[in-house]
């Protein structure tokens, strides 16, 4: 493993190389946000939050396509993104919008992550129907919202375990309670307009004074133990019917990526796939092999540890800490430009 002496010797990463990188990150997931709109404005998190902590580690990268594949474990699920989405044919560019979405909501303003999240509201209002086998599904049900946020939380600690440094109890406690926030703040109960007009609505979200449906009915849990326990009830629903395997498989190797990207593809699926549980992976017909998958994590770990001293931190907690220590002045602006990117279904 790469030693912390690198890390303190090159903290910002190396001057030129991290360019390069941050050049291959920008490619894969999007531009940063812009964070000069309503400077001096913490966002729905802040400095000192556990979101900006783990979020901002490079070990994170796969945390979005590991939350997919659980996410494809669950068939209504699949089927309402299936039919109401744009996965096959534009892969990276949801890949883009979905990082828009947690960009905005995780690092933005305040201002900004409710405009994004009524964004998807509004996308959600179109996602409902029926499956194949007649099963009822509304992308703003608490159950699916609930399921969605989950395995993004989850994922997080899950490569935070496997590739980076595991974050202490209360550190990983407080990142669920604060993802809690953003998952009910997608909950079509939720008058969003109404605290986009509320100048005090970033300090009562923080504070938790703001009474959420999802979290007050117990549909998203607020510290690890719940999750792990919300979890394992909803095991019982998953299942890969056919239209999962077919998105599976279209997963080890999608056809619209660039073939520069696709030579690492296959290495970083197998990675990914080896910080799943057993029953998670049996339902993939992936089942674990132990010591080939400690091998797969260690060397992940390694290059990511080298990736940390060559890139340093990712830009967005840093990029938003900026905005933070802006003054307010008038006419600062809004989010209107990059609101427009999401208006296509993530």
């Amino acid at each position: 493993m790469i030693g912390d002496l690198a890390v303190r010797t090159f903290p910002r990463g190396v001057p030129g190389v991290r360019s390069v990188m941050q050049q291959g990150v920008h490619a894969m997931f999007g531009e940063p946000f812009d964070a000069t709109v309503d400077p001096g404005d913490p966002g729905l998190m802040g400095p000192g939050s556990a979101t900006w902590q783990l979020l901002g580690e490079p070990c994170v990268l796969p945390m979005g396509f590991r939350a997919l594949l659980v996410q494809m474990l669950h068939p209504i699920a699949l089927e309402a993104v299936h039919t109401h989405g744009s996965f096959a044919e534009d892969f990276l560019g949801r890949v883009k919008r979905t990082a828009l979405y947690l960009q905005l909501a995780n690092f933005g303003s305040t201002g900004q992550a409710l405009d994004i999240s009524a964004t998807v509201q509004r996308i959600h209002r179109r996602v409902v129907g029926r499956t194949a086998q007649g099963e009822p599904y509304s992308a703003g049900d608490p159950h699916y919202l609930a399921w969605v946020g989950m395995t993004f939380t989850e994922s997080t600690l899950a490569v935070h375990e496997a590739f980076g440094r595991p974050p202490a109890l209360d550190v990983a406690d407080r990142f669920v309670a604060e993802q809690a926030v953003l998952n009910a703040l997608l909950d079509p109960r939720v008058d969003l307009g109404q605290l986009r007009a509320d100048p005090d609505a970033g300090a009562r979200l923080r504070a938790g004074d703001v009474p959420l449906p999802l979290i007050v009915e117990g549909w998203v849990p607020t510290d690890v133990a719940g999750l792990t326990a919300r979890l394992a009830e909803l095991q019982p629903e998953l299942e890969l019917r056919e239209l999962g395997r077919r998105s599976f498989r279209w997963l080890l190797d999608p056809p619209g990526l660039p073939l520069v990207q696709r030579a690492g593809w296959r290495v970083f699926v197998g990675s990914t796939l080896a910080t799943l549980p057993p029953q998670w992976r049996d339902l993939l017909d992936q089942p674990d092999t132990p010591v080939r998958d400690a091998v797969v994590a260690r060397g992940t770990r390694t290059l990511f540890d080298l990736f940390r001293v060559l890139h340093g931190p990712l830009t967005l907690p840093a990029r938003a800490a900026t905005r933070v220590g802006r003054q307010r002045t008038a006419g600062n602006g809004n989010a209107d430009d990059v609101l427009v990117k999401l208006q296509r279904s993530i």
